[in-house]
């Protein structure tokens, strides 16, 4: 069974000879254990295209620690030679600034064109994946983990307005893999928290209403009594926004 057949089948719960999977090795880890792990990768593939492990070259100049601002304005912190890093400044790091605020340019049509000669390759065995990414990840990214939560629980006006941004061009990278039709799954994940250093992802640690609520604006059968914890702000930046929040957050 081929991996793209057995990625299928798991989809469809349709019986596939085992579990399908998807590696992503950190530097660390071929620090730890070098050419044996490129041997294990590359005996035992995974189902998504990772392919042709070989161990990184590893120098000098790659250690110590940098900083490095990435296409959104955000500033990250990290060691040289491992992870994306942890947000030191975020893009977006008070409100002040957001009507101003402008995303960086979307993917162009050569990136499409990649992945569907990729796709249209006839040797290919592998499931090929496409999507926008996690929203609750991205959202941290931009306004500093500490600053988005306190932004859900005040319920801001301006969260709301982030994460219908968000979606929204998510959605426009999911509708532009699907339209060409060079991907066989798109994922998209909506409430999901980075453990320090990206190494593992695990539920968001937040009250589970709040999340909810930032997916369930605009609804009319949404009653703020039901909330427990409604916000006692009167300023424009706690409930008083809500009717006026479009339905993006929905669309996933």
């Amino acid at each position: 069974m081929t991996s793209r057949e057995r990625a299928r089948r798991a989809i469809e719960f349709d019986g596939p000879d085992r579990v399908p999977f998807h590696t992503f090795v950190f530097p660390g880890a071929w620090k730890r254990h070098g050419q044996a792990l490129a041997d294990l990768l590359n005996e035992f593939p995974d189902d998504f295209g990772n392919r042709d492990y070989r161990v990184p070259v590893d120098s000098e100049s790659a250690q110590g620690i940098e900083e490095y601002r990435d296409d959104w304005g955000t500033l990250w912190v990290r060691r040289r030679d491992y992870t994306s890093g942890e947000v030191k400044e975020p893009a977006i790091p008070d409100w002040a600034g957001w009507r101003d605020y402008q995303f960086p340019g979307e993917a162009g049509p050569q990136h499409f064109a990649a992945v569907a000669a990729e796709a249209s390759d006839p040797a290919r065995d592998y499931f090929l994946l496409g999507g926008g990414g996690s929203l609750f990840q991205h959202m941290q990214h931009l306004r500093g983990p500490a600053n988005l939560f306190v932004d859900l629980a005040q319920d801001r006006r301006e969260v709301h307005e982030l994460a219908d941004r968000l979606v929204e061009r998510m959605n426009r990278d999911n509708a532009r893999y699907i339209e060409a039709g060079v991907v066989e799954a798109v994922l998209q994940a909506a409430l999901q928290e980075p453990v320090r250093g990206g190494a593992e992802c695990r539920p968001a640690r937040m009250v589970p209403h709040r999340w909810l609520d930032l997916g369930d604006h605009g609804r009319p059968d949404r009653d703020r009594r039901d909330d427990p914890e409604p916000s006692a702000r009167g300023d424009g930046h706690g409930t008083g926004g809500r009717a006026n929040r479009g339905p993006g957050m929905r669309a996933l």
